[in-house]
């Protein structure tokens, strides 16, 4: 195995693992904070790290004043009120049933790509999607809470609805 192929490797073995940790971490720290002052504390470090990449980064890029209204609108649909549904969302539900209804993020955005931006949905796409979704099933299925709620279900559905817009 090459240096390259195991280094891509890890960095998506370490995404998946941060990302399945993130919903357990939303749900504990949703006992001590509401779900806007999670949010807000989550941005607030990523804001300081990301300022001090792009201050110190080796590539500084500058902002076109036309594409300031592009980051307000994205910004409000795919962090706001992305994270709000998802964190309050956790307040109604088990993580494993979250990440299950997150996990048809692919399946939506490949819809609406095709009925909206004439996105060819090749055989390949229709497989990816499909393991995905198979995969994320087989490990949060014991994990599902019985006590979950149905507003929560519909909050996990507006997340899924505004991260597709976003």
């Amino acid at each position: 195995m090459s240096k390259t192929h195991a280094l891509g490797l890890f960095s998506i073995i370490f995404t998946t693992v941060i990302w399945g940790l993130s919903f357990l971490s939303i749900k504990l720290a949703l006992t001590i904070l509401t779900p806007m002052n999670l949010a807000a504390i989550r941005f607030l470090i990523a804001s300081i790290i990301l300022t001090i990449l792009y201050y110190f980064g080796v590539k500084k890029k500058k902002f076109d004043r036309k594409d300031i209204f592009k980051f307000l609108v994205t910004g409000v649909l795919g962090i706001t009120l992305y994270f709000y549904f998802e964190n309050s969302a956790m307040l109604y539900i088990s993580a494993g049933s979250a990440s299950l209804i997150i996990a048809v993020i692919p399946i939506i955005t490949l819809i609406v790509d095709f009925i909206f931006f004439d996105f060819k949905i090749k055989k390949k796409h229709i497989f990816s999607v499909i393991l995905s979704f198979i995969g994320v099933y087989y490990i949060v299925k014991n994990s599902a809470g019985t006590g979950d709620n149905i507003k929560g279900f519909i909050m996990m559905g507006g997340a899924v609805v505004t991260w597709v817009a976003y």
